[in-house]
């Protein structure tokens, strides 16, 4: 059967379980490759398939505690005032230092699991934003979400904006924020070539005054991923108060990593990297959506593996009626 680019994508998802990782990919099958079954043997023998194929009794292990009781992860909300000031304090200075020195790690992907011999390239890494774009905007119409034409939105954690110069075409008005000023810094120069005055990059916290105080679609960027609970908790319940009546919140986010466990001091006094994930367990998501007004329309659950450890990511819509 002659390969086309509707096969890429379906083997692509069987086989790694995942979206081709750029546009060159799609070129290179398209290349080097005549039939459907060429490509499939070519994907079998790639590294990525081959190291999950290794980790297949522990992804097997995972997802059954994970059906079963979403253990086994130990998580300590509880914090007082002056904590949780160290604690904004101590991942601000993580993430600005990997601003500075490594802006993109945390998004980049892992060299050992490319299936052809190319590394990503700046044009590679800033077109991946554009699939999870299009994601979200299926996600968003199969849930028949009610969005004005030109929807005011608000991206939490927006990082670079690797996503966000996609999502801003879809809007009347754009607000990127995130943690990390030498990220911003990098989406602000950026947008220089674009132009646009829709989109705007945003301090969450020094610059909160510049938010608008209503907006018709909220949305988690890649940057929210690397908060730690308490902090991931917090934001989504200052954050999801300024979703407009009517209005759609489409978080995702990681919500079980096997074996995970969290202490605010702990983290404080020993923090590790920048690129973490972190878990918010589904029960806090979902309390947190129902103590801010909202309902939620639909829950996708899906799996992927970071540094060896399987995660399970919720993605959740929910509307404010």
């Amino acid at each position: 059967m002659q390969l086309t680019r509707d096969h890429i994508d379906t083997l692509y998802r069987k086989i790694l379980l995942r979206a081709p990782e750029a546009e060159q990919a799609y070129e290179y099958f398209l290349e080097n490759f005549k039939t459907v079954q060429e490509a499939q043997d070519f994907l079998l023998s790639s590294p990525e398939f081959q190291a999950n194929q290794s980790r297949g009794d522990t992804e097997r292990k995972a997802l059954q505690l994970y059906q079963m009781d979403r253990g086994p992860m130990s998580i300590q909300f509880a914090v007082d005032s002056t904590d949780l000031e160290n604690l904004k304090h101590t991942f601000r200075n993580l993430r600005e230092t990997a601003g500075l020195s490594e802006p993109y790690h945390h998004e980049m992907p892992d060299g050992r699991f490319f299936v052809r011999p190319f590394r990503i390239t700046e044009h590679d890494f800033w077109a991946t934003g554009l699939p999870r774009i299009e994601k979200l905007l299926k996600e968003l119409k199969m849930s028949e979400a009610d969005l004005p034409e030109n929807p005011d939105i608000l991206e939490i954690g927006c990082g670079v904006g690797r996503l966000s110069f996609y999502l801003a075409n879809q809007a009347g008005h754009l607000d990127a924020a995130d943690w990390s000023e030498p990220h911003l810094n990098i989406a602000r120069e950026r947008s220089k070539r674009f132009m646009t005055e829709t989109l705007r990059f945003l301090d969450i916290d020094s610059q909160a005054n510049q938010l608008k105080q209503e907006y018709d679609l909220i949305c988690t960027g890649d940057g929210f991923w690397h908060l730690p609970p308490v902090l991931m908790r917090d934001c989504l319940s200052g954050q999801l108060r300024r979703l407009k009546s009517g209005g759609t919140a489409y978080l995702t986010l990681p919500v079980f990593i096997k074996d995970y466990s969290y202490e605010t001091l702990s983290w404080i006094n020993d923090p590790g990297k920048a690129s973490d994930r972190h878990p918010l367990p589904q029960e806090v998501l979902l309390s947190v959506i129902a103590e801010s007004g909202l309902t939620v329309k639909s829950l996708l659950e899906t799996r992927d593996f970071f540094q060896d450890q399987p995660i399970f990511y919720n993605t959740v819509i929910a509307v404010r009626g």
